[in-house]
């Protein structure tokens, strides 16, 4: 690499000696590209600087979700359009997935929930199909 910059900067070099007339302009040409020559190849020489390894990194949590389809009755995407709503009025900006990971962490295991899951499951079309079958 050094080798490369050395031979760039003396052809860059040999250009603008021949190509200027004025002596005192070469020299200033000369001492400019000798100044630049050595920082480069200063930086060039330089040792590396020691980057974190992944065994001294401080260990960063990623959280990734996985994306999940299911099927939504219209009452259910009304229910969802009324807490977006009341989000809004709140000042916050949601989307569906954050409303339902919001639904699903203030839920507790009660008998409110079971009854919930009853009528759920009552409009669930693959349910009864099943239990038709039966």
């Amino acid at each position: 690499m050094a080798r490369h910059a050395k031979k760039f900067f003396s052809l860059r070099l040999q250009f603008y000696l021949f190509a200027s007339s004025n002596s005192l302009h070469r020299l200033r040409i000369l001492l400019a590209m000798a100044s630049k020559e050595s920082k480069l190849l200063e930086g060039i020489k330089r040792k590396p600087v020691k980057r974190h390894t992944a065994a001294t990194a401080p260990a960063i949590t990623v959280r990734k979700g996985q994306p999940v389809q299911f099927w939504l009755h219209e009452e259910d995407r009304q229910l969802i359009n009324e807490l977006r709503a009341w989000f809004a009025s709140q000042g916050k900006r949601t989307t569906d997935s954050m409303i339902i990971r919001a639904a699903l962490r203030v839920a507790k295991d009660n008998e409110e929930l079971l009854a919930a899951y009853d009528e759920a499951a009552q409009l669930d079309g693959r349910l009864k199909a099943h239990r038709q079958a039966s």
